[in-house]
């Protein structure tokens, strides 16, 4: 998920090249928007769409395979009325019995969870009409950032039942779209503006031939290997597992990395940090060096992130913050994920089926950057 004179490397790669049709496609314009939720500032991936005749915004999300929205009933009586439009998500008002249905409880990454009731409605995406879709209704929410609607991009745990289906697989079913490839892509001209490809990729959209790296054996989500991580110019070792790990998630902002990788990392960086937040000074921020990944899968292909997308701008009420996009993570000494806003210069290509994530170089359009960035 560049400008400037420095930048990242990330994740070497295994190539295979490959010629890809164009069957069916749904597009959907992707912003990254930035929320804010009781003191605290976060940025999304959000697609519109319409559910019920009912306009919706929904977190683009690889890390879940659930589709769901946010009841308007349980929000306004949670956090008062008005709670719907301050919401950058907005709300589904249920007029049925069902909505008081048995609940299932969804753990997202972070280990926050929702608490959701299973519906079905008539949804626009994009320009098609699609009738009878499965979705999930936001009935309980436990963590402090802002309840989210969320369109699941992930495959379907086998143990799921069959009330919450992902997207992709009911417009297979319907024949919408002919398979659930999807592929992700943004304006290098402004970061800020994408799309989501679902059934397939555009080639006219991205600079050929595309590098593939597999899925690592055992998961069923967007997991490939990690090798190694190095600051560039840098000859101090990361300490990394081989083969570590790392989950390609849409629906997280941070690069989530065990403490110890953490730490390393950022001694290597050499940078201030707040400990309540990792922010830094603008003028800070715009010296970070760059970070160099390599994958343990096959032949070397380099994907480079500038240090201008992992110091991320946040406006405040006390004006314009940065931080740096590098957090501990929860899970464990061997769990390791990036947030798709640090890969916004590639295009990205899912193929759960062939078990392999595609990465290619995006074609310059003719939208660019008005004004100087600061920290984006």
């Amino acid at each position: 998920m560049a400008r400037g004179s420095r930048r990242v490397h990330i994740l070497s790669l295994s190539v295979l090249y490959q010629s890809i049709a164009i069957g069916q496609l749904i597009r959907l314009p992707i912003q990254w928007k930035q929320e804010f939720w009781k003191e605290t500032y976060g940025y999304s991936f959000l697609v519109a769409i319409k559910a019920d005749g009912q306009d919706l915004n929904l977190l683009v999300d690889t890390g879940a395979s659930d589709l769901f929205f946010i009841s308007k009933e349980w929000l306004e009586e949670s956090e008062g009325l008005g709670a719907c439009e301050a919401s950058v998500y907005g709300c589904y008002q249920c007029t049925t019995d069902l909505c008081d249905a048995r609940v299932t409880d969804i753990t997202f990454y972070d280990d926050s969870c929702a608490s959701i009731v299973p519906l079905t409605g008539n949804l626009t995406i994009g320009e098609q009409e699609v009738p009878e879709v499965k979705f999930g209704l936001v009935q309980e929410y436990s963590r402090s950032m802002a309840p989210h609607a969320s369109l699941g991009l992930a495959p379907q745990p086998e143990e799921d039942e069959d009330d919450y289906i992902p997207l992709l697989d009911q417009l297979v079913m319907k024949r919408i779209i002919e398979s659930t490839d999807f592929s992700i892509v943004f304006n290098p001209g402004n970061l800020s503006e994408g799309e989501l490809i679902l059934g397939g990729l555009d080639p006219s959209r991205y600079r050929g031939p595309m590098s593939f790296v597999p899925l690592k054996d055992g998961y069923n989500t967007w997991t490939v290997g990690l090798k190694s991580i190095q600051v560039v110019g840098n000859a101090t070792p990361i300490p990394l597992t081989p083969n570590v790990p790392i989950l390609v998630d849409s629906g997280a902002t941070y690069f989530y990395l065990p403490r110890r990788v953490l730490e390393a990392l950022m001694v290597a960086v050499k940078s201030t940090i707040d400990p309540t937040g990792r922010r830094v000074a603008l003028k800070e921020a715009q010296c970070e060096p760059p970070v160099a990944f390599t994958s343990q899968d096959g032949s070397d292909v380099t994907v480079v992130i500038p240090q201008e997308v992992y110091v991320q701008a946040y406006d405040t009420d006390a004006g314009q913050l940065c931080a740096l996009l590098l957090r501990e993570s929860s899970q464990g000494e061997e769990d390791i994920s990036i947030g798709q806003n640090l890969l916004r210069r590639y295009y990205l290509y899912f193929q759960y089926d062939q078990r392999r994530i595609g990465f290619a170089d995006t074609i310059k359009g003719a939208l660019q950057t008005q004004g100087k960035d600061r920290c984006l």
